[in-house]
């Protein structure tokens, strides 16, 4: 008897694992949300988050809210460091200024 339960178990467990990997995608990602936002356990959030984010290719948003590969990011920083280097830019006393004109016209 003791068997047959451990059997029936067993079956259960497996036609609960598989109805959960039948779930589609946006089902999967709202209970992760909710289940994320149950756990207090910080190192668990961090491997969570260290998982997760090796599988996106969005690291930061522009000003304007657009997603960021972090390609684009470093890009962009190359960018600015190439400007710099080539004397394009302003200083924050002389952009002051330049604001100034803006409201007086």
């Amino acid at each position: 008897m003791h068997d047959k339960r451990n059997s029936e178990r067993e079956i259960e467990c497996l036609f609960l694992l598989k109805q959960r990997m039948n779930k589609n995608t946006s089902e999967l990602q709202m209970e992760l949300h909710q289940i994320i936002d149950q756990v207090q356990d910080n190192r668990i959030l961090q491997a969570v988050h260290t998982i997760l984010s090796s599988q996106v290719s969005i690291f930061a948003q522009t000003t304007d809210g657009r997603p960021l590969s972090k390609d684009g990011f470093d890009e962009m920083l190359e960018a600015g460091e190439e400007d710099i280097k080539a004397g394009r830019f302003i200083s924050q006393k002389n952009l002051k200024e330049k604001i100034k004109t803006w409201r007086e016209k």
